[in-house]
């Protein structure tokens, strides 16, 4: 017990010496900064994608060209990986992403849909070990959504619009 108070009154020493404390303060004060600095840099990337709807979701197959066309558009990349025999990708496909909610924002991005069965290299290049997996990567290649499973639209469309930075009442507002 008297090491345990040896250790305390050790710490309580150091912690009551104006220039320990005061860079602690000093170090606890720096790595705030640096979260606020990152937060704001990822708000304000995602601030300026264009965002602007299409008529009709559009998928492509080519994850090079859509990655391109992404950069190019400053658009997000989203990336469906599934099978035909896989029923939550089915469910995915067929259900989830044409439901309004989910479609308004699909509309909004590159929409890619790989076939791991057809396309093994893509899905090993993301480290695919289950299907569904749905990832939204920024124009820059930064992953913003990274999900695998079936789910409701409702949970998918809080996902997706917390992904691109949309309000769930924005991208309704913008039709």
């Amino acid at each position: 017990m008297q090491e345990n108070e040896k250790e305390q009154s050790w710490l309580t020493k150091a912690l009551r010496q104006p220039i320990v404390f005061g860079l602690a303060i000093l170090f606890a004060l720096y790595l705030l900064g640096n979260w606020m600095l990152s937060e704001r840099q990822a708000q304000a990337h995602v601030s300026t994608l264009d965002l602007s709807p299409a008529k009709e979701v559009e998928w492509t197959d080519d994850l090079i060209a859509a990655q391109a066309e992404g950069r190019r558009h400053n658009k997000p990349v989203f990336i469906d990986f599934g099978a035909t025999w896989c029923g939550p990708c089915q469910h995915m496909q067929t259900e989830v992403f044409y439901d309004p909610r989910v479609s308004d924002v699909l509309r909004r991005v590159i929409c890619v849909h790989i076939d791991v069965d057809k396309d093994p290299t893509d899905a090993s290049a993301y480290g695919v070990r289950g299907i569904p997996r749905m990832i939204m990567l920024t124009p820059q290649q930064e992953t913003r959504m990274d999900v695998t499973g079936s789910m409701d639209a409702g949970a998918f469309s809080q996902q997706l619009h917390n992904a691109v930075g949309l309000a769930a009442t924005d991208s309704a507002a913008a039709n």
